[in-house]
């Protein structure tokens, strides 16, 4: 009986250290570069070609599982100019990859007609003259029982910041992220679970640009992403989310 006891002591400790081991890190890859149907984003650790993507306009959430380390994401436009971006990633770890701006060189010209090259921590989130950027979003978070998380993104170039609220279809609470500019991220903040009514204005004006409807679970960081919708002109705007759990 003695024996048995110990093999199943054994059993559990050797399940419990199977469901604590290391998960291999996860870039999701969305692409939001106007006036581009599809993209193709190259991941390489040092020498060696990891992944090759072909993203479409306004695709979110594409995810590519890799191995802990150094990555250089890069994307090349239609003139053969680079735009890239060096970035670590861990064990555990969830990040976004956003592509954003301009695509056809309706970007305001500077006396430097080269693509931003980044290295990671050195990036200043500018508008930069409507040129494409490469972001990097890391999605680690702490949330209460209950609750989550909410961010939104801004990636509509060459508009007024905007507005963002919104109300709680039971409880009618209100939760608003206020002068959200191009192409920044906003701090990320709690919420019930259930249903939210989602409205988007442009700063300082009662022109609404979007309204949509969000149900809300527990436990996760949800992304909002708000771009153009291209084929209806910049102020018909698409908001689409993308989701971590716990």
């Amino acid at each position: 009986m003695k024996y048995f006891a110990v093999i199943i002591a054994v059993l559990v400790i050797i399940a419990g250290c199977k469901e604590k081991q290391k998960q291999l890190p996860v870039i999701k890859v969305s692409q939001f570069l106007v006036f581009n149907d599809s993209v193709n984003i190259r991941i390489m650790k040092g020498e060696e070609l990891t992944e090759t993507l072909y993203c479409a306009y306004g695709s979110v959430g594409t995810p590519v599982y890799l191995e802990p380390g150094l990555y250089t994401f890069s994307y090349r436009d239609k003139n053969g100019q680079l735009l890239s971006k060096r970035y670590g990633v861990a064990n555990d770890g969830s990040y976004n990859l956003v592509l954003s701006g301009f695509s056809d060189g309706r970007y305001q010209e500077t006396t430097s007609n080269r693509l931003l090259h980044i290295v990671e921590g050195a990036e200043a989130l500018t508008a930069n003259n409507f040129r494409p950027q490469l972001l990097i979003e890391n999605n680690f978070f702490t949330v209460a029982d209950k609750k989550s998380k909410l961010r939104f993104r801004n990636l509509i170039p060459g508009v007024y910041p905007v507005d963002i609220t919104l109300v709680n279809a039971v409880s009618k609470d209100t939760l608003r992220y206020n002068h959200l500019k191009y192409p920044h991220l906003t701090a990320s903040k709690s919420l019930e679970s259930g249903n939210w009514h989602i409205e988007v204005k442009l700063r300082g004006t009662k022109k609404i640009l979007k309204t949509h409807s969000l149900e809300i679970g527990t436990k996760e960081l949800i992304t909002g992403y708000l771009f153009p919708d291209i084929k209806g002109g910049f102020l018909h705007i698409t908001l689409e989310f993308d989701k971590v759990g716990k």
